[in-house]
């Protein structure tokens, strides 16, 4: 195998991860859903092994879990998770909004006190 051809399988393999991860993050795969490796590879055109990969990617972010002769389901978050992500963003959130405040210029202003008052 050349090089060439190991990274067009990375490549393939991540993209197959993005589309699976968009699909669970739209509700197409719910908590608990199965994900078949053969139905994934045909709907994108591809083999098994870039799935497989994909799902394995997914698996270490803990986004599904495997189980043997099982295959993969979309993982349901603990709730202690969710609370923790949530805490974690409202952090992020905020410091965004720290940062965003030191760089608001006059323009930028004036275009929220205007959506302020089309809200009102």
């Amino acid at each position: 195998m050349t090089d060439e051809a190991g990274i067009t399988r990375s490549v393939l393999s991540e993209q197959v991860k993005g589309r699976l991860l968009q699909a669970i993050l739209d509700g197409r795969y719910p908590p608990g859903a199965r994900i078949v490796e053969t139905r994934v590879a045909k709907e994108f055109g591809t083999s098994q092994a870039p799935v497989r990969e994909a799902l394995r990617d997914l698996e270490a972010l803990g986004v599904v879990e495997t189980a043997p002769f099982k295959g993969a389901r979309v993982r349901q978050p603990s709730i202690d998770e969710l609370l923790e992500a949530f805490e974690v963003r409202a952090i992020l959130e905020g410091h965004g909004a720290v940062l965003a405040s030191e760089n608001i210029g006059r323009d930028e202003i004036d275009r929220l006190a205007e959506l302020t008052r089309e809200m009102q």
